[in-house]
């Protein structure tokens, strides 16, 4: 799996808003997502993506595709994503135009999870 990271000199926040004309339909982008971590940074994420009307207008559909955690028992303030792993390898083999890095790097030294926070290139 190869990473390419991006840099942008120009750099718009929030995100401008563009208003449909009534009548026009406005073209919209999936971009699946895979999510490293479900914590507190990682379940905001997820609530986003499923906020239609925080994205609407923008022409962009955010889809979790899958999330890396820990523990897939444990209970979370998010939708649930279609598809929670703990398997690395797993979630490597997903297909995704962006990932979200939200792990705990401090419990990531301290666990499985530091195999995935290797791969995707966290300082450790």
């Amino acid at each position: 799996m190869a990473v390419q990271c991006v840099e942008s000199s120009r750099v718009e926040w929030p995100v401008p808003q563009v208003t449909p004309k009534q009548g026009k339909a406005v073209d919209v982008r999936t971009v699946r997502v895979g999510v490293l971590g479900l914590g507190q940074v990682g379940q905001a994420v997820a609530r986003l993506a499923a906020d239609r009307r925080a994205l609407a207008g923008i022409g962009v559909r955010i889809v979790i595709e899958q999330a890396f955690v820990r523990d897939v028992r444990k209970p979370r303030r998010c939708p649930k994503p279609p598809r929670l792993t703990s398997n690395a390898s797993a979630f490597l083999r997903g297909r995704y135009d962006v990932v979200i890095e939200a792990l705990d790097a401090v419990a990531a030294l301290a666990s499985d999870t530091k195999g995935i926070a290797a791969a995707v290139g966290l300082p450790l």
